[in-house]
């Protein structure tokens, strides 16, 4: 009789990044999968992942009294410029009434490895959800494998249940900022896997998980960028956007709005500079927030492009098929040069592909105040400074810095090439075969 393994998918990025992959049959071959996911996307991921495994619904619910208290120390007690910057966001936005400098101080007297033994301590003593609880009686899983470890709604509840009950747990990242943003782990696992090797240095030195527990296996997504499998020709792509097949097309990837509020200005600037130099821009919009540059929908060099679907009004509920999934890998394919700002994961995309890269630090035609600024994440944000780092990007702080360095690309499109092969072997090695290491080192935690 197969082992049961639990697998957690609290996010659309944890689907798409890990689950919607061949990870999913590799490990159904070997054992029994429950998929435990929010109830409201039960019956979609029932239709995705139906042939493999079972799907469990929970609700997730907001932590409360002493667990509330706990997830507070464990996000704030934690020494990172990038949690220092949201903090400050969430403050001067009125999302926050705490001090930065009251969350601050908490990390810089109790941000020690002490304290976060206390904590995972306390944390383990809390009592699971009664959803939670149930559904270990009723499915006695051999394993845990939590995709988004630092998620308090679904993955912690979850990890908590397996130590306590005694059973093994694996734990994984959705994206590879994540251990410089949302506190330090609370439950941590028996084993961990690693996308790349910045999420094992972070995993070691931020989060006191031991090497010898920590497994690089690649990002199970990037298994399709190396395999290019169904790719339209580049006239096909160009019609589906009606754009010019013999023109040279600009990507800008956006971070949306809520990070960067008058990104949308950046349109104009970037359809005006295309213009004059016969390109053509595609303003792909950010799956999980809203962007005001959709009203520049009409301007001549500029195609605005959201291509996913969204399950409810939230715009956290979004999600991509398979066809829109190959729309997005053809768009980086297809495209001569990847722009965006700061130091997104989108230039870890471009890189994989070799395409010239540019991050913008201006915040286009409207200045905006520090902590709503895009350049407080070339300034705070560790998991973006360490791929500038690479040098595989030209940084521009000016519409006429952005006009030369796309310019420059054209002459010499290998231009920081050594700098791309950088992020590449920093933050999406090792490429080809993620979804076989990944599915490999799972089942071998049941033996």
């Amino acid at each position: 009789m197969q082992k049961t393994i639990f697998i957690t998918v609290a996010d659309p990025s944890a689907a798409r990044n890990i689950l919607q992959t061949d990870f999913l049959p590799r490990v159904a071959a070997g054992a029994r999968i429950v998929l435990v996911c929010p109830e409201h996307r039960a019956a979609l991921y029932t239709e995705r992942f139906g042939a493999y495994a079972t799907i469990a619904g929970v609700t997730p619910r907001a932590p409360r009294g002493l667990e509330r208290l706990v997830h507070f120390v464990a996000q704030n007690a934690f020494r990172s410029q990038t949690l220092y910057l949201m903090q400050w966001r969430g403050h001067v936005s009125g999302a926050s009434r705490i001090h930065p400098y009251i969350k601050r101080a908490l990390a810089l007297v109790f941000g020690w490895r002490p304290l976060r033994i206390v904590v995972r301590a306390i944390e383990l003593r809390l009592r699971p959800p009664a959803d939670i609880a149930a559904l270990f009686d009723q499915y006695k899983p051999a394993l845990v494998l939590g995709t988004m470890i630092l998620d308090g709604d679904i993955n912690v509840p979850l990890l908590r249940e397996a130590r306590r009950r005694k059973v093994a747990t694996a734990g994984m990242v959705r994206s590879w900022d994540n251990l410089t943003t949302y506190g330090f782990v609370r439950v941590l696992p028996d084993h961990f896997f690693a996308q790349n090797r910045f999420i094992k240095e972070m995993a070691q030195s931020r989060h006191d998980i031991s090497a010898k527990r920590i497994s690089v296996v690649g990002l199970p997504h990037y298994d399709a960028y190396t395999r290019r499998e169904g790719l339209p020709t580049r006239e096909e792509f160009a019609k589906g956007l009606h754009l010019d097949p013999n023109k040279k097309i600009i990507l800008y990837a956006a971070v949306g709005d809520f990070l960067f509020p008058s990104e949308a200005t950046l349109a104009p600037i970037l359809n005006d500079i295309a213009g004059a130099r016969d390109m053509q821009v595609i303003f792909r919009a950010h799956p999980a927030h809203d962007s005001a540059a959709k009203q520049y929908g009409d301007l001549p060099h500029m195609r605005f492009d959201r291509s996913v679907t969204y399950r409810s009004e939230s715009y956290n509920d979004w999600d991509m098929n398979q066809s829109q999934e190959l729309h997005l890998m053809a768009s980086l394919y297809h495209c001569d040069v990847l722009v965006t700002a700061s130091g997104t994961s989108m230039l870890v995309d471009a890189a994989v592909f070799n395409k010239p890269l540019i991050s913008i630090k201006f915040d286009g035609s409207h200045t905006e105040q520090y902590w709503f600024s895009i350049a407080r994440f070339f300034d705070h944000a560790g998991h973006s400074k360490a791929l500038l780092a690479t040098g595989g990007t030209e940084v521009v702080t000016t519409k006429e810095q952005l006009a030369s360095a796309l310019d420059m690309y054209e002459s010499n499109p290998s231009y920081r090439a050594e700098g791309r092969s950088k992020i590449v072997d920093l933050l999406a090695a090792p490429l080809g075969g993620a979804c076989e290491r990944l599915a490999s080192g799972v089942l071998a935690l049941l033996a």
